[in-house]
């Protein structure tokens, strides 16, 4: 048995060998190399090509290092007391924001001298990295490769702007009076200093020098769009410390300054490994908390309806935070509350023509739109009876608002009238007692009771609709629900217990 198992392990091993291989080759290994090296340091390219003369790599080295030699002098200087009142914080932004402006005016110049005869401007440094050609420290080929070409004008300003508000506030967080509260050691508020100088260093070289290669990226961006994630990320941290210092009473928001502070001196590290996001999803992903967390919505699928819901959003909770009494803001807070659950966009595009390619592009169902042989579509027939139905459930939404608030308008016009009497006055006790039978504990408890019982309900029509339980559990009656979804009476309900 023994003489049996043994070629076959030897086999085995032979093959196992054999099908091994190494996942970076010798090939690949100097261009990865060189990638992280430039994503780590924000876009500086020390390693780009074998025929770089030393003065690029010289001149970058030292353009780089402004930045990072100008937040320590500030640092050095606010913190022994020669610059006081936070002027260590506006003089750094200044210089950073002129030095970034500056800086970018100069390569642009440079950059166009002789380039409509040598072609400077077609360079394309991603693919033609190892062959590149530098003709002098101040030459076009050079600054092309130094400071990469915007690719709208008005961003050289705007960048430059942004350079000198993130890198003067930058100076106001990581200074060692900003981190006393963390309640470390000196030498440990010392480094997390330095590491914040560094973070500071490799997040805003993007914005003067070009965006480097980032691991996380969500879709390609163009008009320099990517240059702005780094300093997004350190501008969240530090408006999170202004944050708790305006509020220092709120206990989270020092746990939550504790954790900012950890990942803005760590972030060169995070951004190479691409675990922070970027500014296009970074911003998205905001939209959609601020409506599920704010105003109660639901996440949505495509990028173009959760800017529109959440813009949709917003304007609803502007106009109802400017009514004029409580009673015309309930009505119209749950009016508007129906109209933002609904699908608007998929109503708006089956109703109308299918040429709206916006409309249709937003609700993603263009082909759809277009019946065969010119008849009617199936989703405008259906569009059309949810309509009825829609119809119907918003005048019972607003039925039952105006008959709860109407029979109190009284109690609410008084309740509202004694909290904002002056101090000295007398409010009268007689009309607080009688409080309308609604807001009365025993009332309170029912609503409250009906409210979970369906939420339950509708937890449970739904689970039901599908082949898992709760995503874990095969469902038993899947088959007899869904023959029961051909029934029009039981979607009613449904819609009804989700309204």
């Amino acid at each position: 048995m023994d003489e049996f198992h043994a070629p076959a392990r030897l086999a085995w091993a032979t093959g196992r060998l054999a099908m091994e291989s190494p996942l970076v080759n010798n090939y690949k290994k100097p261009f990865i190399i060189r990638r992280l090296i430039e994503t780590f340091l924000g876009g500086l390219r020390l390693f780009a090509s074998d025929d770089v003369p030393f003065y690029v790599y010289l001149l970058q080295i030292l353009l780089f290092s402004v930045i990072p030699f100008l937040s320590i002098a500030c640092v050095l200087l606010g913190h022994s007391g020669v610059l006081q009142d936070d002027w260590d914080v506006y003089i750094c932004g200044i210089v950073e924001f002129l030095y970034a402006l500056l800086l970018q005016i100069l390569a642009y110049f440079l950059r166009k001298q002789r380039s409509k005869v040598e072609g400077v401007e077609h360079v394309n440094l991603a693919i033609d990295e190892e062959y590149l050609e530098f003709d002098s420290p101040f030459g076009p080929k050079t600054w092309c490769f130094l400071i990469r070409e915007k690719r709208s004008k008005i961003n050289i300003l705007f960048h430059s702007l942004v350079v000198g508000v993130v890198g003067g506030w930058a100076i106001y967080y990581i200074r060692p009076e900003a981190t006393l509260h963390l309640n470390v050691a000196w030498g440990a508020n010392v480094a997390l200093t330095v590491l914040g100088i560094i973070t500071v260093s490799v997040g805003l070289w993007p914005l003067i020098g070009g965006a480097p290669p980032e691991p996380a990226n969500f879709h390609p961006l163009s008009w320099d769009l990517p240059a702005l994630s780094r300093p997004a990320h350190m501008l969240i941290c530090i408006l999170v410390h202004f944050l708790t210092t305006l509020y220092p009473s709120q206990f989270w928001l020092h746990i939550f300054d504790v954790f900012c502070h950890l990942v803005f001196v760590t972030s060169p590290l995070l951004w190479i490994l691409g675990i922070l996001p970027p500014i296009d999803a970074l911003i998205l992903w905001s939209l959609e908390q601020w409506i599920v967390i704010a105003l109660g919505g639901s996440p949505l699928a495509s990028s173009g309806r959760l800017i529109i819901q959440a813009v949709f959003g917003t304007l609803a909770l502007c106009i109802v935070a400017i009514m004029p009494s409580f009673m015309a803001l309930m009505v119209t807070s749950s009016c508007f509350g129906f109209l933002l659950s609904i699908d608007i966009a998929w109503l708006l595009s089956s109703l109308l023509s299918p040429h709206v390619k916006m409309l249709t592009g937003i609700s993603g169902k263009y082909e759809e739109m277009q019946p065969i042989a010119g008849n009617p579509s199936f989703h405008k027939i259906a569009c059309r009876s949810e309509l009825i139905l829609y119809f119907l459930l918003f005048c019972a939404v607003i039925g039952m608002s105006l008959g709860c608030q109407l029979p109190h308008s009284d109690w609410y016009a008084i309740t509202l009238n004694d909290t904002v009497v002056p101090s000295g006055e007398e409010v009268d006790n007689r009309a607080l007692r009688a409080v309308p039978v609604l807001f009365k504990s025993n009332s309170r408890d029912a609503v409250g009771s009906l409210v979970v019982v369906i939420a339950f309900s509708t937890l449970i029509l739904n689970e039901l609709q599908k082949i898992y339980l709760f995503g874990v559990f095969r469902n038993p009656v899947y088959a007899f629900c869904k023959r029961l979804q051909k029934n029009s009476l039981l979607y009613i309900i449904s819609q009804m217990l989700q309204i």
